[in-house]
């Protein structure tokens, strides 16, 4: 059980960002030509950035407000490249060159009068004579020296060239990163933002990369628009936005009428045709570009294209001539009482039409399509029992059959 711990504290401490810590820029002496600075840096590492002039040494010494005997000194002796800084006070008297060094320079240059040095090291390099910096807020004093001539060789400064000062350490924060996803997302028509799919922690959408305005997450896409979304980490809102266009598959659900015939003007996709007056119930069988209207009523087509669908405007068409009532007098069932088969005559207009068979309780046990005006209907897969047979894309004629 301790090594399952063991992995699970060595787990979520990877998780755990680190804090970043920075003292700023802080002055330590504005004498034309010989101005000094300093800068710290603190996250998982110590990274330091001191200026000086570049025309002789200066020093820099840390946890200290005076030459103390033993205090952590970062010692530019030489012109660049300089590779030994690292080094301790015995006293009042030069810098000791530390025979282990645990800076590493980043890099040394000259521009003008002023030399700049970054250098990094651990927190904590487990050097007795090196001062352990922490990841926290707070102050640190700091010493510094230089040449009070124009030479690398440590020698008397003067209290023209020394002094002291105090670093605030405060903490960096950073705003977290743009969320993650795809630039190009393609969804249907009704969609709205809540759909789009990006990777982050409460994410917000916005109309630009400058709006404070934040957009409801029920806003319908339109197309060819570009969202932009960013993410909030402990309280802190991204900068950077994520830019998302959303490519909406447009579908033509216009229909042309001509007589009794609904026709879709989309070529494209597939096609259901459905009854307005009764929920939008689909029609059998009507799957065909066009339809033919068999009863008045108000009829749409549903088009599924690129895996969307979306419906037409419903449109009426009236049957004008036509008694509809006297459908139910077109079909002729016999035997009825039937064993196996059962006979269905019907006139010539019902051929093509679709039929239902159904149960008491309404489900459909049996379909099929008139293909001729006499037919016979197997029924060997009913039980016993009453019945009905509906005909006609509305099942607008209806009778009984009884099987035997």
């Amino acid at each position: 059980m301790t090594k399952i711990y063991t992995i699970i504290l060595i787990l979520l401490s990877g998780l755990v960002q680190a804090q970043n810590y920075t003292t700023g820029v802080v002055t330590l002496s504005n004498t034309s030509g010989l101005e000094m600075s300093v800068k710290i840096d603190i996250d998982d590492d110590v990274m330091l950035t001191v200026t000086g002039p570049t025309n002789r040494w200066f020093s820099v010494g840390f946890n200290a407000t005076t030459m103390t005997n033993g205090t952590d000194v970062f010692f530019s002796h030489k012109v660049a490249p300089l590779t030994t800084p690292d080094a301790y006070l015995t006293g009042f008297s030069a810098p000791v060159i530390d025979n282990t060094q645990n800076w590493t320079i980043v890099s040394d240059n000259n521009v003008g009068t002023i030399r700049t040095i970054v250098a990094t090291r651990a927190l904590n390099t487990g050097d007795i004579r090196d001062y352990v910096f922490l990841a926290q807020s707070g102050n640190l004093n700091v010493i510094w020296a230089r040449g009070s001539t124009n030479t690398f060789n440590a020698n008397d400064h003067g209290s023209n060239h020394m002094g002291s000062a105090t670093l605030n350490f405060t903490q960096v924060v950073t705003p977290p990163a743009a969320p993650t996803g795809a630039a190009q997302q393609s969804y249907c028509e009704g969609n709205t933002l809540a759909d789009l799919v990006v990777t982050g922690t409460a994410i917000k959408w916005y109309s630009s990369t400058t709006s404070t305005t934040q957009l409801p997450s029920t806003t319908p896409l339109v197309n060819g628009t570009i969202y932009y979304a960013t993410q909030t980490v402990a309280g802190l809102e991204s900068i950077e936005r994520l830019a998302v266009t959303a490519n909406l598959t447009v579908i033509d659900v216009t229909t042309s009428v001509n007589g009794n015939i609904i026709t879709a003007n989309n070529v494209n996709g597939t096609y259901q045709w459905v009854d307005c007056n009764n929920n939008f119930e689909p029609l059998t069988f009507a799957t065909q570009q066009s339809h033919s209207v068999r009863v008045s009523g108000n009829y749409a087509v549903e088009i599924t294209q690129n895996g969307c669908t979306q419906r037409s405007e419903c449109v009426n068409v009236t049957l004008i001539g036509i008694n509809e009532n006297e459908n139910q007098n077109k079909i002729n069932i016999f035997p009825n009482p039937a064993n196996q088969w059962v006979n269905l005559q019907v006139e010539n207009s019902l051929v093509g039409e679709p039929y239902l068979i159904l149960n008491l309780l309404g489900a459909v046990v049996q379909r099929g399509v008139i293909n001729q005006e006499n037919m016979q209907i197997n029924l060997s897969t009913l039980t016993k029992g009453l019945y009905f047979i509906k005909i006609g894309e509305t099942n607008r004629i209806s009778r009984k059959i009884i099987k035997q």
